[in-house]
């Protein structure tokens, strides 16, 4: 028995290689979707990764036999070892990944058909991604309907990443929106899924005039990102706060004006569906979605980050 459990731990560990790192996982999707050898360079290139950290991830997957080289000299190129014993398991694997996706694509076009009317363009983007989510849905919409859209949008997408298990952000933007800032998403639509509706074209110069501006915002962010990291340490140790600004959230609800309800309805969505782990993780998030919801945190977790500091001989 216990040759048969070492047996199968060597095995494991050829896993644990092949699979140990991000760099691994998206170099052999690239390997397993084409038949081509390629450079190392133009490897990187397709896996969004730096190069270097391909140069050393290739370099273990060779010593484990899952990639080989070919050519010679300058002119090697690499490509995936289908006679490896793990190369089938890894197309089956990467095969059901793509189905997923697939299947995730159709099911977010049928609640935007369904709940994005009045939107110039919905799409789904992993290059956005924050918040510790998995990906970006992003509204574009004229700047008077693009909340109503986006809270329109959120229950029917909230129910979607939970039947799905994956993590969604919805942001909401106006043209306007998009031109005051440096990057976007819709600027790179090779990055882009569309979902719903047609590109439009959108400039992408932005103003020196409003540098300074945004600098001033990244500094006033900042300090609420440590405000939050307190509230964060809070809720370890006190997880009921979860419940408490939930049930605070939704007495204020009652009689909140709609400006202020549609924050807070983003409030109770976010504190009723994420645990605690991710909650503490997405309050200091970089994220669109957490560094606007920061400047409106509930008064029950404001006043944990304040005990917190005073628990602690902080004096905040």
């Amino acid at each position: 028995m216990a040759a048969t459990r070492s047996s199968l731990e060597n095995l494991q560990r050829s896993w644990d290689t092949v699979l140990g790192t991000r760099s691994h996982v998206r170099i052999l999707r690239v390997l397993v979707e084409t038949r081509e050898s390629m450079t190392v360079r133009e490897l990187a290139r397709r896996a969004g990764e730096h190069l270097r950290a391909v140069q050393l991830a290739v370099g273990r997957l060779l010593e484990a036999g899952v990639v080989e080289r070919t050519g010679s000299g300058t002119r090697q190129q690499v490509r995936l070892n289908r006679r490896h014993p793990l190369a089938a398991a890894l197309q089956q694997l990467f095969k059901a990944e793509k189905l997923r996706f697939e299947h995730l694509i159709e099911r977010l076009k049928e609640v935007t058909k369904t709940y994005g009317e009045g939107a110039d363009l919905i799409w789904l983007s992993e290059e956005a991604a924050a918040d510790n989510a998995d990906f970006e849905l992003g509204i574009l919409a004229r700047s008077d309907v693009v909340d109503t859209i986006t809270d329109r949008l959120r229950k029917p997408v909230s129910q979607l990443m939970r039947r799905e298990d994956v993590s969604l952000e919805v942001h909401g933007w106006s043209p306007a929106d998009l031109e005051a800032l440096d990057w976007a998403p819709i600027t790179h639509p090779s990055h882009l899924v569309p979902l719903y509706g047609v590109l439009p074209h959108v400039g992408k110069a932005t103003p020196r005039s409003r540098r300074a501006s945004r600098r001033s915002h990244a500094d006033a962010d900042e300090a609420l990102r440590r405000r939050a990291e307190l509230i964060a340490e809070e809720i370890a140790q006190r997880p009921e706060l979860v419940r408490k600004a939930r049930e605070e959230v939704v007495k204020r609800l009652k009689t909140a004006p709609p400006p202020e309800a549609r924050t807070l309805r983003e409030w109770e969505d976010i504190l009723s569906s994420m645990s605690v782990p991710r909650l503490r993780k997405w309050l200091v998030g970089r994220g669109e979605r957490a560094t606007r919801l920061r400047q409106s945190l509930p008064l029950t977790l404001l006043l944990a980050s304040k005990e917190h500091g005073t628990a602690h001989g902080d004096d905040e």
